[in-house]
């Protein structure tokens, strides 16, 4: 097994993450992972489906996925500022039954401006999650050492480097 500029093994960084932080900490920091790889994925397949499928263009699926895209700019600032208003908690919950209910419902849109509204709708509230979580991870953790910090970081990133090689190679 290959193992991190410091040494270490990924699976073995991951263990020593596990104990060295608190739970909340790995829920949200792995919930952001999922989320942001989730994402990673569903907007190339909604431009070939609103394209191909609903007989967009180009230019307006593309319209499509800026909608959501401004609206994030937005809702990440609103985001930060509810979290510090009504807690982290209300958002963290609001943000993610919010997107829920909205990729969910997009399985009944059958139009083109249905998509883009929901679009629309999920550019305004699932970016609010990461400032509400990111405060969390600040509340729960009262100081980070640098360079334990340091050393997780090169593990994951080699985590991540050996999941890519694998994936690209099958």
């Amino acid at each position: 097994m290959s193992s991190t500029p410091t040494g270490h093994s990924p699976l073995r960084v991951v263990r020593e993450l596990r104990t060295e932080f608190p739970r909340v900490v790995l829920v949200l920091a792995t919930g952001d992972l999922v989320a942001s790889f989730g994402f990673s994925l569903f907007f190339p397949f909604l431009t070939i489906y609103l394209v191909e499928t609903l007989g967009a263009s180009a230019a307006e699926a593309g319209l499509v996925i800026a909608a959501y895209s401004l609206c994030s700019i937005v809702s990440g600032i609103v985001g930060g500022w509810l979290a510090d208003r009504i807690g982290r908690r209300p958002v963290l919950i609001g943000s993610v039954s919010g997107a829920t209910l909205l990729i969910v419902s997009m399985a009944l849109a059958s139009e083109v401006w249905q998509i883009a509204l929901i679009m629309l709708l999920l550019g305004c509230i699932d970016p609010a999650f990461l400032p509400a979580a990111r405060a969390a991870v600040a509340d729960t953790v009262e100081e980070i050492d640098n360079d334990m910090l340091g050393k997780h970081l090169d593990g994951i990133q080699m985590a991540v480097e050996t999941m890519a090689r694998t994936l690209k190679a099958s």
